[in-house]
């Protein structure tokens, strides 16, 4: 979910590539520069990433990162790329350059983030989550930070985890996302979330854990329509392990909702 997240910059750079004539040598031939040289690389390198030809997207990024070791949009991208190859080693040095060059940036950190756990590098992914701890305790990160934790599949579906970290994330206080996508690539989601609405009948019950900050949750599923539906609550935050069983019988149609509902409006992206 995390993706590339340097397009607008990359966008930018094609936009000037293209909207400038180059520039003539004397004798009215046409000089190409090594910016726009750059700038035409990496937008056909993005048009690879697209297409999900993740080999020759890795191979022309890295030709950028040659010519110019420091451009930090080339080696998010060959992170990006590498981890959609399950090339971890590789992304896990492109994103570790690209942090060298700009520390702490978030897209980066949430790339690397993404390839420890998908690499099952659970050491490596645990001291990165406590620097990502401490950086939103500094308020250095943004907004629904988020990464990647686990690809799975139910049957013929492939689910791919999202964690909201350390904060939960949207107007119905997400902390995780499962998509589910089939093999025609339709796809809808099921969350995990802790609405505030929710939390009024949990104080009455649990004025305690309440008192001490804790809350309830619900697992919600959000489909095409739009259609939402709730399958369980859980008093105060379960484990990982716990929702993700459920998630897998909800998608595997064993655990069936307890409630659906068409919706007004579009279900959170």
């Amino acid at each position: 979910m995390r993706a590339t997240f340097f397009t607008f910059a990359i966008a930018t750079l094609v936009g000037t590539a293209c909207g400038q004539e180059p520039p003539s040598t004397p004798n009215g031939t046409s000089q190409v520069r090594p910016e726009d040289q750059t700038a035409s690389k990496m937008a056909e390198a993005f048009e690879a990433y697209k297409r999900g030809d993740f080999s020759k997207c890795v191979s022309m990024y890295e030709q950028v990162a040659s010519a110019a070791p420091d451009n930090v949009q080339a080696q998010n991208m060959i992170g990006n790329c590498a981890e959609r190859a399950n090339d971890y080693s590789r992304a896990v040095a492109a994103f570790k350059r690209a942090l060298e060059l700009m520390p702490d940036e978030s897209h980066n950190i949430s790339g690397l983030m993404e390839t420890y756990n998908l690499a099952g590098m659970k050491s490596e992914a645990d001291a990165l989550r406590q620097h990502i701890h401490d950086l939103g305790q500094q308020k250095r990160l943004p907004p629904n930070f988020h990464f990647v934790i686990e690809r799975f599949a139910v049957g013929d579906k492939n689910v791919e985890v999202t964690e909201f970290y350390p904060d939960l994330a949207g107007k119905f206080n997400f902390k995780y996302w499962f998509t589910v996508t089939d093999k025609a690539n339709n796809s809808y989601r099921i969350a995990l979330e802790s609405d505030d609405i929710d939390q009024v009948s949990y104080k009455k019950k649990h004025p305690a854990d309440a008192a001490a900050g804790k809350r309830s949750f619900s697992l919600d599923g959000y489909y095409p329509g739009p259609r939402h539906a709730t399958f369980k609550f859980y008093d105060g935050d379960p484990t990982y392990e716990t929702v993700r069983a459920d998630v897998q019988d909800a998608v595997s149609g064993q655990t069936k909702p307890e409630s659906s509902t068409v919706i007004t409006t579009a279900p959170p992206k």
